[in-house]
């Protein structure tokens, strides 16, 4: 698929285990994505609202399995809005309490 224009990448906490604890926005958001960027904690019911067709990748910095780099995530997200997606980097809990949010952003 040819993309013309740069796309928007939304950096967006799951939250909490439990999928009745999303966001609205974190819900919306992901419900109309066309590329979801996600992390092992994620859960499965919240991957679960991504739009049907959605792309789903799998990046993961966790040190313990070595699945990538902090550069290389950040190479994924930025990859991912140059070539025109509507993306959301999913990451488990919050972004900016537990997670690396402003690394990110």
């Amino acid at each position: 698929m040819s993309r013309v224009s740069a796309g928007t990448v939304h950096p967006v906490g799951a939250g909490p285990v439990n999928p009745g604890l999303l966001t609205l926005r974190a819900h919306g958001l992901s419900h109309s994505a066309e590329l979801i960027l996600y992390e092992i904690l994620t859960s499965a019911e919240v991957l679960a609202f991504a739009r049907k067709g959605a792309d789903r990748r799998y990046v993961d910095g966790n040190r313990a399995k070595h699945a990538r780099t902090q550069s290389e995530i950040n190479a994924a997200v930025v990859k991912a809005g140059q070539q025109g997606f509507s993306a959301v980097r999913l990451k488990g809990a919050d972004l900016y309490v537990f997670g690396k949010g402003g690394e990110e952003v």
